[in-house]
C-alpha cells in the first residue's frame, strides 16, 4: 500500500508570520514558532508572484492559513 502521507516540512529558525489569505496584505492570524514541523496543504503564488504555501492540519490552530514558501525546508 503506497504511503499517503504528506510530506513535512520545517520552518525557519526566525518562524513566520501566518496570514488568513494568499496575499501578503491579508490579515494576519498567528506566528509559525521557529523550526516548527508542517504540512502543506497547497501551494499557490500571490498576485505578484510570491509563492506561498497553505499550512495543513499538522499547524493547530493556524491550519488554513498562508506563510511565504521561502521559509520552509522540506524534511
Amino acid at each position: 500500500m503506497p504511503n499517503s502521507e504528506q510530506p513535512l516540512y520545517r520552518c525557519s529558525k526566525a518562524g513566520a508570520t501566518v496570514r488568513e489569505g494568499i496575499e501578503l496584505s491579508s490579515t494576519k492570524i498567528g506566528r509559525l514558532p521557529g523550526r516548527s514541523l508542517v504540512g502543506i496543504a497547497q501551494e499557490k503564488a500571490t498576485a505578484d508572484g510570491v509563492a506561498r504555501a497553505q499550512l495543513d492540519d499538522k499547524a493547530d490552530e493556524l491550519a488554513g492559513g498562508w506563510v511565504s514558501k521561502w521559509v520552509l525546508k522540506p524534511l
